[in-house]
């Protein structure tokens, strides 16, 4: 017997496996063994694995030439395998579903073909003669190998549906672990752009101070000699203004936004991240998901972390201003020249006399957060010559709209950003 599969890759029935004496004296042996011994059919099996192994039985070689493409409509193997139908030949030699290569290495002048598959899916073939006894097969044997091929047949598909269920697995823990890199590096990101925006803020303010106080200290040096023992303490007071001075332009060049690393960018693919690492959120949190994603949208020029941590930003306002569930809808389309992304929530909207103040830093009505979510957008949207505005119904939904250019400019304005009540 003779186990063909077809491979998906090739798109040809291969020979894999085979059971069975290769010639008289191979079967005599084995018969006889099995005969003294009164083996349960494990024990068949072990001993068959025992004798091919210390006598490297001819059969396996045999079944590992099987090969041909399914093109081969001509061929007994094919025709079954594409007909899903059982074929018995009686005369190998003259039977023109027979290739001379293929009776020439069976050496078997009767044998039967029995499909192997599912519902939906066929596997391959089983192949099997009576080449040692040169018995002709008969219809009861022939009702026996259906019957033994449709048992071969769930194994097999057991088989491959274990390796999907093994592969869908693998890919679950690469986009876990991705996943949770990505929420690591964003956690990170947000914390050190937190820091940043804050550390900027206090040198902003410390900035004038230092000055004024360096800019006196300047004066009263100049009016002691070296020799006065005051001018070497106000020297100390202004060196260290100055290395202060320092560290303040120092952190303010830090703290500057990032330019931004243009690339071409799918802005559906990046919303689809986001929707992705978002999506059990969502759930817990009652909110119903909804993409309407323009599958023509062009490439742009733009950085793909940025606009991730932007919309990311957008998407966790509206997730949060939907404390007792309700609906977030991304919307893309485009323009001549531009990509537009519609963030929209039915949640609480935002209070009118807040309107002015959700884009400046540390800015927040929530009790968790520093308020530096919207500013960083902003910088963002600025940075890559784009649009970032909102409409708001209080106690109903908000809006924000993004518009972003597909080709980045060689120079000009920043962005804007305008807002105004639904």
């Amino acid at each position: 017997a003779f186990l063909v599969l077809h491979n998906l890759e090739t798109g040809r029935l291969e020979g894999r496996f085979a059971i069975g004496p290769s010639d008289p004296e191979e079967a005599g042996r084995i018969w006889h063994q099995l005969e003294d011994e009164g083996v349960s059919l494990k024990e068949i099996f072990d001993l068959y694995k025992y004798e091919e192994e210390k006598h490297r039985l001819g059969i396996s070689n045999t079944a590992k030439k099987i090969n041909y493409p399914l093109s081969q409509d001509d061929n007994v193997l094919v025709r079954a395998f594409k007909t899903r139908t059982p074929y018995l030949v009686t005369d190998a030699v003259n039977d023109p579903l027979v290739p001379k290569e293929m009776y020439e290495l069976l050496g078997a002048d009767s044998f039967v073909v029995v499909p192997l598959g599912s519902k939906d899916t066929t596997y391959g073939v089983l192949l099997a003669d009576n080449m040692i006894t040169k018995a002709p097969i008969e219809q009861k044997q022939l009702d026996f190998l259906k019957v033994a091929a449709n048992h071969a047949s769930l194994a097999i598909e057991r088989y491959y549906l274990g390796e999907k269920l093994a592969e869908k697995i693998k890919e679950l823990k690469k986009a876990t672990r991705a996943l949770m890199e990505n929420q690591e590096k964003l956690i990170n990101a947000e914390r050190l752009s937190t820091i940043g925006q804050m550390a900027a803020q206090i040198a902003h303010e410390l900035r004038h101070p230092l000055s004024t106080i360096g800019g006196m200290a300047h004066t009263f040096l100049n009016r002691f000699e070296p020799s006065d023992p005051l001018y070497e303490r106000t020297k100390i007071i202004v060196d260290e203004v100055k290395r202060l001075e320092n560290i303040v332009n120092n952190i303010l060049n830090f703290s500057r936004t990032r330019q931004p690393n243009i690339e071409k960018t799918d802005i559906n693919e990046v919303l689809r991240s986001i929707i992705g690492a978002i999506s059990m959120e969502a759930i817990d949190a009652n909110i119903i998901l909804k993409e309407n994603l323009d599958e023509a949208l062009p490439l742009i020029e733009a950085d793909k972390d940025q606009l991730f941590q932007v919309f990311l930003n957008l998407v966790k306002n509206s997730i949060s201003a939907m404390p007792n569930g309700g609906k977030l809808e991304i919307t893309t389309r485009k323009d001549i020249s531009n990509v537009w992304v519609e963030v929209s929530d039915t949640g609480t909207g935002i209070a009118s006399e807040n309107v002015d103040k959700i884009f400046k830093p540390f800015f927040t009505t929530r009790s968790t957060g520093i308020g530096l979510g919207l500013p960083i957008t902003y910088e963002i949207i600025s940075t890559h010559h784009g649009s970032i505005w909102f409409t708001t119904q209080e106690g109903k939904k908000t809006t924000f709209y993004v518009k972003l250019p597909i080709k980045q400019p060689k120079g000009g304005d920043d962005g804007e950003v305008t807002s105004g009540g639904g």
